[in-house]
């Protein structure tokens, strides 16, 4: 059962069981009012949670999984690529100060030890990432945290009604992802008695005190620190009012390598002193989209194996940094990109290589010529990659404030912990970009058993 079955089903369930616009409304405030007063929030903003869930089988999700292993595997490789490749590491020349950083990469693996493929997904186990975040991305404690709160009500209970559910880890388990983060450090060869939980002057601060006490839940110290404040007391142990083993950067990694205060911190990444999530090269390498133009880009396709690029077509679209030169479009036809770019706004999508939750990611069907022409100016001051236009696909939810339905664009993000599907999320937007961060609203995503309902 793919997912535009389950959407039929859910629909109809919420049609026979609660067709009041207003009481959806009702219920829904009510769940966001009560995870707001229990302290979840996406940077003080409540969090928005939709009325009904997304369906995935268990059958999906070892599908997916197996997947998810597959590409993880060419993007890890792809890391390595710019340790040894010149022309790789052309695409990301903003790093070059801080290249010598990077490429202290710590003698373990994997050298991601957590990451989000963000993608678009259809039904069955095949995706399509639209982007790799790298950089310690949010929704590790909160969003199964926000799951668990609307599977806690009535509404869903209703609306699940002889469904049988089959949890996937970080969903099952509130403490799943750090016990992962601590096995994953012992297997790495790291004593961990304690944990830091690393931001840099107050930015990105989402989820700092839930995940300080996931790990204070395992049985670890654990204090949230400002990067200018560790110190280093040992030629093992870090330092910022304890000592720690395993730290999770919740920062800026840009802004890391360029403030002077944080220099000490960034030396001790460097000689790899305690357990880093995730280590420079991630944050910095994964989490550029231009490791897509790695990726698909066939001038590179002689540095992956036989496997990795059966992965890569599989699941990334098309993808290159916008600068000036010849190039493969989409359909493998050859082209100045620059020009190929502004003669096809309708099928590309122009997006800043560095930037997150959305900001300033022009969807070309979506914006006018002259929004088009504007991101393609921008692109020649600044990086930006471009990319195949991958349609999102729509679900249909109530629309309480003006009664009946509406169609909204949904995406399905991956978390995925050293190098296996550890859990998702689902986010819905009535716009092509989205995002939490601007203004979209979260769709609980419930895994069913393996023996599937009639629908």
């Amino acid at each position: 059962m793919g997912q535009f079955v389950a959407d039929s089903m859910i629909l109809s369930r919420i049609r026979e069981r609660l067709d009041d616009p207003a009481e959806i409304a009702r219920r829904m405030r009510q769940l966001s009012e009560r995870m707001h007063e229990d302290g979840l929030h996406m940077e003080g903003r409540p969090y928005r949670i939709e009325a009904r869930p997304l369906i995935v089988t268990a059958a999906e999700t070892a599908a997916i999984d197996a997947n998810v292993r597959e590409l993880y595997r060419a993007v890890e490789h792809a890391l390595t690529l710019y340790a040894k490749d010149d022309e790789v590491r052309t695409l990301f020349a903003e790093y070059a100060p801080a290249q010598d950083a990077i490429l202290d990469v710590p003698p373990y693996t994997p050298l991601i030890p957590h990451c989000r493929f963000d993608s678009v997904w259809n039904g069955g186990g095949d995706f399509r990432i639209l982007e790799v975040n790298a950089a310690c991305p949010s929704g590790v404690v909160q969003i199964p945290m926000a799951t668990r709160a609307w599977l806690s009500t009535q509404w869903a209970a209703d609306l699940l009604d002889g469904l049988p559910q089959e949890p996937y880890p970080m969903l099952a388990d509130p403490d799943a992802f750090t016990r992962a983060l601590l096995a994953a450090a012992g297997q790495a060869g790291y004593d961990v008695t304690a944990a830091a939980v690393v931001n840099l002057r107050g930015v990105y601060t989402n989820e700092l005190e839930w995940l300080a006490r996931s790990f204070h839940r395992i049985g670890l110290e654990a204090q949230i620190c400002d990067a200018r404040s560790m110190r280093e007391r040992s030629t093992a142990l870090w330092c910022a009012g304890g000592d720690y083993q395993l730290v999770y950067n919740k920062l800026d990694p840009l802004a890391l390598l360029t403030d002077p205060a944080a220099g000490q911190y960034v030396d001790m990444l460097r000689r790899h002193r305690a357990y880093s999530v995730n280590p420079l090269v991630a944050q910095t390498i994964a989490e550029d989209k231009a490791i897509l133009a790695v990726l698909s880009d066939p001038r590179y396709a002689g540095l992956f194996d036989a496997e990795h690029r059966a992965a890569i077509g599989r699941h990334v679209p098309w993808t290159r940094l916008m600068r000036p030169g010849v190039t493969t479009d989409p359909d493998g036809s050859r082209h100045d990109l620059l020009d190929f770019v502004a003669r096809n706004r309708q099928r590309l999508v122009l997006k800043p290589a560095n930037l997150t939750r959305g900001e300033s990611v022009l969807v070309g069907p979506y914006v006018t010529d002259e929004a088009w022409a504007a991101g393609i100016r921008a692109a020649a001051t600044d990086r930006y990659v471009v990319q195949d236009y991958v349609r999102l696909p729509s679900l249909r939810v109530p629309a309480p404030d003006a009664g009946g339905w509406r169609d909204v664009f949904v995406d399905l993000t991956l978390q995925v912990v050293s190098g296996r599907l550890a859990g998702y999320f689902s986010r819905c937007s009535s716009g092509p970009v989205v995002n939490m961060g601007v203004g979209g609203s979260l769709v609980a995503v419930v895994q069913l058993a393996a023996a599937e309902p009639a629908a």
